[in-house]
């Protein structure tokens, strides 16, 4: 399967984020960053300044999600 930009081999950090990130199990997890500052568009990662919900089987998995524990 080609990368969206067309090319025939995908970049492992590429690989890597697909493989680690909540989204491609189905699940979402919201407010994983706020807005530091609106005026300045400053972004922040929520390390427990605002709570976070963890939605499970919000979507379709595009990764099995046993497959995507393993990782």
């Amino acid at each position: 399967m080609p990368t969206p930009q067309g090319r025939e081999i995908w970049s492992l950090s590429t690989v890597m984020e697909i493989l680690t990130n909540v989204v491609y199990k189905g699940d979402y997890l919201y407010q994983k960053y706020f807005m530091l500052d609106t005026l300045e568009e400053k972004v922040a990662t929520n390390q427990g300044e605002l709570p976070q919900y963890y939605i499970e089987g919000l979507h379709e998995a595009i990764i099995d999600p046993e497959e995507w524990e393993a990782v």
